[in-house]
């Protein structure tokens, strides 16, 4: 599990000119080892502590017909301990890796490059 992070731009009519804003998107996702499946968690500007439980409660019926189940993410602050406790009370191990620990989580690393090269480097997005 981790986020991928999409810097965005977005124009803006302010007046009769137009103001080019930046502005972040995180995706939170999880990966399945065993099924190869990505589940898309959610996708939003600001991953708050409120917003990460709710996704926790909702991707654990993902999870739920596996024997053995281990969530694995950074030490990011965006994980709050009420998210890995969700996790915890259904029976899931939760294991946060080091800082700076990439190579600890392939999956997950490996599949934000996929999505970056092969579709954000490519896509434009219009409106709100």
């Amino acid at each position: 599990m981790d986020f991928l992070s999409l810097d965005a731009k977005r124009l803006t009519k302010n007046q009769l000119s137009y103001a080019r804003m930046s502005f972040c998107l995180a995706q939170l996702f999880f990966i399945n080892i065993r099924t190869r499946k990505v589940h898309i968690a959610g996708i939003t500007d600001h991953p708050s502590e409120l917003w990460m439980v709710n996704r926790a409660k909702y991707m654990e019926e993902f999870f739920e017909d596996d024997t053995k189940k281990i969530l694995i993410h950074d030490g990011d602050k965006k994980f709050p301990a009420k998210f890995d406790k969700i996790f915890e009370i259904h029976n899931t191990l939760v294991k946060k890796l080091p800082y700076k620990s990439p190579n600890l989580n392939p999956y997950a690393e490996s599949w934000v490059s996929i999505i970056a090269r092969e579709c954000i480097d490519k896509f434009c997005t219009f409106g709100e």
